[in-house]
């Protein structure tokens, strides 16, 4: 049980946590919802109006997300798409409240209070946890049963056949989140260590743990119930995706194998978001995270620990790699690791200095910069996305009818105007460094050359409009032109061939501006 002081902690730090997830959580709705939200709303929503589980149209995603979207759809009548969009981000944020809760627990079982606070105080104010819990997306779902399953794995006690199951469970639920879920396998793997370290017999503790792996499967099949019947197409969008992930996406691919540690980049579509650990959390955070897992393994009393920070920097280790995609939010389900020992660099600091006052000053130092990052990205929730003033504009700019190019994926608001509207062809398949027999190469074919610009009169097109949440992927950076350097040049040449033969009549900055939504850019062909 814990003590009425733990309770007063973990309701502080949870509320904290809330504070920076659930203010302004319907940003940019209805005109900017996220990239990728077709794959769990628009699912979701298709399903809910009665076509049924066993006919998905998307196969890129697992159904665990889609399942329990539709049902909160079908029970509460959600059919407005923007109340659609945010109930999925109410969902998200409630998971990643979840794990906040979960990683005070954990480390309150090796820690002192003080230190959980820590850890779970840095997981509550860091920009990645709360970006991702603000975006209709899995990888909190998928964060919050990964830490479930470790938590469960790493208990106090012996462990029995049950909890076996239980991990096993809370493995299966999160590959249904997301099929990175299978490196729930390292849970698995601690809780048979474990349980042979505490007596069961080697030969028991192996068992359990391979009939855990295949409870786990079965728990996945649930949630996926249409995989069976579609295993073949699933199977290569899942090889499509792996693809995708081992040989970059232009805007997104790791320069080094230090870029996930320090990078000063931020995500295109999200620049509010930095590509690294370091950017996101400060060096001096970076700092305190080193020095919990040495002091960790300096004094090796705690195995348990030992689990979790091993864990999470395994996690981390795997998703490295030159010429890989990057994406901050792949990090998420190591991210209550790391934070983890954050708070053994504090509970050190307060047990050598026997002073409160001074771990608790250290912790606030340690905060103000994760809170630079997450704070001024919420309370931008708050003002009007670029899309929408940009909207306004077009309203009574462009005059009705005309033929407008749109720019791939974050400008569908403007679609829904009486205007001629075409867009790019292929943008997405056009991003990746895929072989011919998966996908299409950008490097072959990319999405922006020259040439379209003085094809661009002669096709009747009036207006093009560019956005940076696309177009800043594009740019002139060193990890882009390391391994995109024929895409990187041929948009450098767009750009200056249209700068030549249109004019330039709207421009509105976004982020820089302390605005959701991207830069747009509007030229008009004279």
């Amino acid at each position: 049980m814990m003590e009425p002081a733990d309770r007063r902690a973990l309701l502080l730090v949870v509320l904290l946590a809330a504070a920076l997830r659930l203010p302004f959580l319907g940003y940019g709705l209805p005109e900017l919802p996220w990239v990728d939200a077709f794959q769990f709303v628009g699912e979701a929503q298709r399903l809910a109006q009665g076509t049924g589980p066993f006919e998905p149209n998307d196969f890129m995603y697992p159904g665990l997300m889609k399942l329990l979207l539709a049902s909160i759809y079908a029970f509460f009548d959600v059919v407005e798409p923007a109340s659609m969009h945010l109930t999925a981000r109410l969902v998200s944020a409630t998971f990643d409240l979840g794990t906040t809760a979960l990683l005070f627990v954990v480390a309150r079982r090796h820690l002192s209070r003080l230190g959980a606070m820590a850890a779970a105080s840095l997981y509550a104010v860091a920009i990645l946890p709360i970006a991702s819990a603000r975006l209709e997306t899995t990888d909190t779902m998928l964060t919050f049963f990964l830490t479930a399953a470790l938590m469960v794995a790493t208990r106090p006690g012996k462990l029995g056949g049950r909890y076996f199951a239980l991990v096993a469970a809370l493995v299966g639920l999160a590959m249904g989140a997301k099929l990175s879920g299978l490196y729930g396998g390292l849970a698995l793997l601690a809780v048979t260590w474990l349980a042979w370290r505490e007596g069961m017999p080697g030969w028991r503790a192996a068992g359990y743990g391979v009939a855990a792996g295949l409870l786990a499967v079965v728990v996945f099949l649930a949630t996926t119930p249409w995989l069976i019947e579609y295993a073949e197409v699933f199977a290569l969008a899942t090889k499509v995706q792996a693809e995708a992930q081992r040989f970059g996406q232009i805007g997104h691919v790791q320069g080094s194998w230090l870029a996930y540690l320090s990078d000063d980049a931020f995500t295109p579509e999200q620049p509010w978001l930095p590509m690294s650990l370091g950017g996101a959390l400060g060096p001096l955070v970076l700092v305190g995270m080193a020095a919990g897992i040495a002091l960790a393994l300096r004094a090796p009393r705690d195995v348990r620990l030992l689990a979790w920070l091993g864990y999470g920097l395994l996690y981390l280790l795997l998703m490295l790699g030159a010429g890989r995609v990057q994406a901050l939010r792949y990090l998420l389900p190591a991210f209550p690791s790391l934070a983890l020992a954050l708070g053994v660099a504090v509970h050190a600091l307060a047990t050598r200095f026997r002073a409160r006052w001074t771990a608790g000053l250290a912790l606030a130092l340690l905060a103000l910069y994760p809170l630079s990052r997450s704070v001024p990205f919420v309370v931008a929730g708050s003002r009007p996305t670029t899309n929408r003033l940009a909207e306004d504009w077009a309203r009574t700019a462009i005059p009705p009818g005309s033929r407008v190019l749109l720019t791939p994926f974050y400008l569908e608001n403007l679609a829904q105007l009486p205007l001629d509207v075409r867009r790019f062809r292929g943008a997405a398949q056009t991003q990746y460094r895929l072989r011919d027999s998966l996908g299409v190469d950008t490097e072959a074919t990319p999405v922006y050359r020259p040439e379209l610009v003085d094809q661009m009169p002669a096709a009747g097109i009036r207006y093009v409009i560019l956005n940076s949440f696309f177009e800043a992927s594009l740019a002139d950076a060193p990890a882009n032109r390391r391994y995109f350097p024929k895409t990187v040049a041929a948009y450098a040449a767009f750009r200056e061939r249209l700068e030549e033969k249109a004019t330039r009549v709207f421009h509105i900055d976004g982020w820089s501006e302390g605005r959701i939504g991207p830069d747009i850019t509007v030229y008009r062909f004279d």
